[in-house]
């Protein structure tokens, strides 16, 4: 991605309506702005590609980078699904703690 980035730099020199748009996204944002940054980089790099490509870009790389992004997102919606099913069974865990402890009281009490 660095590359994609470095490359569009040097061919917004060519092209003043491309200055400052080939910008990386920030690594230290949450996962989902990242992806979109990087989604938004790669796009615009198919976009014009015959410009970087007459910089030494090839095909390739937007391909690569792309399944990379796209199994970075993968991994990253698979993370949240776990946190969420977590905070599911924990919240369920909690009813049946609760539940138990009532007829736990129940039986104490006869």
């Amino acid at each position: 991605m660095t590359y994609v980035a470095r490359v569009g730099a040097v061919v917004a020199r060519e092209r003043p309506d491309l200055v400052g748009r080939f910008q990386l996204p920030s690594f230290s944002t949450s996962n989902p702005s990242f992806l979109a940054g990087a989604w938004d980089l790669l796009n615009l790099a198919k976009a014009n590609w015959e410009l970087l490509a007459g910089h030494g870009l090839a095909g390739a790389q937007l391909d690569s980078l792309a399944a990379e992004l796209t199994r970075f997102e993968a991994a990253t919606e698979k993370a949240t699904a776990g946190r969420r099913d977590k905070v599911g069974a924990r919240a369920e865990f909690r009813r049946v703690t609760s539940l138990l402890t009532e007829v736990v009281g129940l039986l104490a009490a006869a």
